[in-house]
């Protein structure tokens, strides 16, 4: 909490693992905002506020983890669409996980769509689009960065190549950032 002295912590809650991911997202039936929170073992969360009983509350939890996978280079994203009709992960090369959500901020099943790109620098949900969309920085064998677009089909449980790319960026190129339209 802000006061005119400073920060002040609200609450103080152990969390059992490092933590690799921490996503803020407000669901357009909650009043209030939730947090989702993935450690480096790949164990998640969505916690919300109880301002009535002063703690924290666990909405969800789970593993992102699979059998199978190499573990992402870049170590791992976690991001939440901003329309909040999906959250997602990349732990591992050639993989995105996808948790989809309701208006409430519920998760239901969650599955694996497969990238293209196997070098995944950095990954962000774009405003304002129709279904969720991902915009994928990567790099490749020639270590130069490209950008590219995709749609999550939720229906499907698929990819569908998005609106634009972007290829030969600058070399130093590290992040993805949604802007929202003004």
């Amino acid at each position: 909490m802000l006061t005119p002295e400073g920060l002040r912590a609200v609450v103080d809650a152990p969390i059992h693992g490092r933590v690799a991911t921490l996503a803020l997202f407000k669901p357009p039936l909650k009043k209030k905002h939730l947090i989702f929170l993935a450690t480096e073992r790949g164990a998640f969360c969505v916690l919300a506020y109880d301002s009535s009983k002063g703690e924290l509350v666990t909405e969800a939890m789970g593993d992102l983890t699979d059998r199978i996978g190499r573990p992402a280079e870049c170590g791992q994203i976690g991001i939440v669409d901003p329309e909040c009709r999906v959250a997602g992960a990349h732990l591992y090369d050639g993989l995105f996980k996808c948790l989809p959500l309701d208006r409430t901020g519920q998760m239901r099943e969650a599955f694996n769509v497969r990238l293209d790109e196997l070098q995944v620098v950095d990954v962000a949900f774009l405003h304002g689009c129709s279904k969720p969309t991902i915009a994928v920085l990567h790099q490749d064998t020639k270590e130069a960065r490209h950008v590219k677009t995709y749609e999550i089909d939720l229906k499907t449980k698929d990819l569908v190549a998005g609106p634009w790319a972007q290829s030969d960026l600058e070399g130093g190129t590290s992040r993805v950032i949604a802007v929202p339209a003004p």
